[in-house]
């Protein structure tokens, strides 16, 4: 994934959860940018950041 690839990162918090939720598009060496968006939540535990694959679909 190229650097300017984070640009296109959609990151949102839901308070009421509290997760944030990020959806990174994917991107592969030869074709670029590709139609494939991977969603994650990401949240604190502890004193550990967790993460969880919520869904991987096409646009």
């Amino acid at each position: 994934m190229p650097p300017e690839a984070w640009h296109h990162v959609d990151a949102y918090f839901l308070a009421d959860h509290g997760v944030w939720k990020v959806d990174v598009d994917l991107w592969s060496q030869e074709e670029g940018r590709s139609d494939m968006t991977l969603q994650v939540k990401v949240w604190e535990e502890t004193d550990a950041i967790k993460l969880a694959i919520d869904d991987l679909h096409t646009l």
